[in-house]
């Protein structure tokens, strides 16, 4: 039973190569097929760079929420240390 379907996807592969073979083999169908690989290479460049700049404002985003964060932390440490000396202070 291996053999046959070894021998089944030999044979599916032959009749792609041939199909392929027998589609390039023209020069329109080779001409129109790199005008299209150069338009999609163009396209996937494109949205790379969306998608990088996204990220990037993603990533601005976030850690400008972080710094605010860490600003309003810092901000309430301090209240909490300040409450704490003037318990300190009224305890002496």
């Amino acid at each position: 039973m291996g053999k046959k379907s070894g021998s089944f996807l030999s044979l599916l592969t032959g009749v792609a190569l041939g199909v392929a073979a027998t589609f390039f083999s023209k020069k329109e169908n080779r001409e129109n097929t790199k005008k299209l690989a150069k338009k999609t290479v163009g396209k996937a460049k494109i949205e790379i760079n969306k998608a990088t700049k996204k990220t990037k404002a993603v990533a601005k985003k976030i850690t400008s929420k972080g710094k605010k964060i860490r600003s309003e932390i810092e901000s309430e440490a301090k209240k909490i240390k300040k409450l704490q000396m003037q318990r300190i202070n009224i305890r002496k």
